[in-house]
């Protein structure tokens, strides 16, 4: 009788675990083909005066000076943009995290930005919470030249590094993992990850080089 009672109860605790397990859904929606923006403007000033002024506001912006050449007519910056998601789109992911306990949430962020979030495994009741960091960085060339007309052109270009760091703690079993990885992008161009995910510039970073000269 007690093993009947055991067997019992067995398959009602095997039907309840069944019948409430946890689940979650990613979801990855591509950024919008980025807007039309230009990357060079002219001065109205002359050459000389222009790149003296130029070289002296950048001096005092956030962006680091790498290399230098008037006679090449090329200044070569570093930078480290934050928050990344103001320079760049790499589209938004949908993550519907279900759980018996927890119930269901439904998060929604940039891919860009950073999140916090949890989600639940499937076919199990454990939950893992997961933590992304981002990070953006590169390097940027401004060509400062003469032209016929006697203005200055100044064009911009950036190459961009957007890092992605993915730690994951399990809240209800033993699990940890650690993941990095980067997508790298010039303006103008589609940066494309492993796992499918698509990046642009905002052309906020190419406009606020531009806009150092304008202000000459």
């Amino acid at each position: 009788m007690q093993t009947k009672i055991t067997r019992v109860l067995l398959a009602l605790t095997l039907v309840s675990s069944l019948a409430a397990c946890a689940s979650s859904k990613f979801d990855y929606f591509e950024p919008n083909q980025p807007n039309q923006f230009s990357t060079e403007t002219t001065i109205s000033r002359d050459f000389n005066s222009v790149w003296d002024g130029y070289v002296a506001s950048l001096s005092e912006s956030f962006f680091v000076i790498n290399n230098i050449s008037k006679e090449s007519r090329l200044i070569n910056v570093s930078f480290s943009a934050s928050p990344p998601q103001e320079y760049i789109n790499c589209g938004r992911t949908k993550l519907t995290s279900s759980h018996p306990a927890k119930g269901t949430e439904t998060f929604n962020y940039e891919v860009a930005a950073d999140s916090n979030t949890w989600y639940g495994v499937d076919g199990t009741n454990h939950v893992i919470e997961r933590k992304r960091d981002t990070t953006l960085n590169g390097r940027a060339n401004i060509y400062i030249a003469p032209t016929e007309n006697g203005v200055t052109l100044v064009r911009a270009n950036a190459r961009y590094v957007l890092d992605i760091s993915v730690v994951e703690n399990g809240l209800t079993l033993n699990h940890h993992t650690s993941i990095n990885h980067s997508i790298t992008f010039a303006t103008k161009e589609t940066g494309t990850s492993n796992d499918g995910v698509k990046c642009y510039s905002k052309g906020k970073l190419e406009q606020d080089l531009l806009e150092l000269a304008r202000k000459l």
